[in-house]
């Protein structure tokens, strides 16, 4: 697993003429506070979701990823699965709140079908009606508990990486 950098500077690459610093302040369950900063003076804190890139996975135009990756909440989140606000103390509070309603989510998670036979994450997917990186993260989950193997790899489609095939234990 490729983790969050714990202190980064927004606008690498070439986007910002005055970038920020970006640290680390808290981490707990895959929720994690980051302090902004201009210089020495904190800006504001924010609170995320830590995404979870899947080994193989190409972003934007670079190459697939060696391994699995986690990454900061995109833009396009903000509402959902990250948050900004002026004091550390709110933010500290909306992770716990995130961290509680997280909870929650995994418990609902056991709900979730897994299909008759060999599948790949898509066939949950479709199964459920569920976004892809929460029928991935199930399955990931379902592996390490065993309630789930994997069987094999195998190409489903002419582009892209093979297919990784599971089936259940039981």
């Amino acid at each position: 697993m490729i983790e969050l950098e714990k202190t980064f500077k927004s606008g690498e690459g070439g986007f910002s003429t005055n970038p920020l610093t970006y640290t680390q302040i808290a981490r707990k369950d895959g929720v994690a506070v980051y302090s902004r900063a201009n210089g020495e003076k904190v800006k504001d804190y924010e609170v995320i979701v830590i995404r979870i890139i899947p080994k193989g996975t190409a972003i934007f135009q670079g190459p697939p990823s060696l391994d699995d990756e986690e990454k900061y909440a995109v833009t396009s989140s903000w509402g959902r699965c990250a948050w900004s606000f002026p004091s550390k103390y709110s933010a500290l509070l909306k992770m716990e709140e995130v961290c509680t309603k997280k909870l929650n989510i995994t418990v609902e998670a056991e709900e979730i079908l897994i299909p008759v036979g060999e599948f790949v994450v898509n066939d949950v997917v479709t199964l459920n009606e569920i976004e892809y990186i929460t029928a991935s993260n199930f399955v990931k989950a379902q592996v390490a508990n065993g309630s789930v193997i994997f069987v094999k790899e195998e190409r489903r489609n002419l582009k892209g990486k093979p297919s990784r095939v599971y089936r259940k234990t039981t």
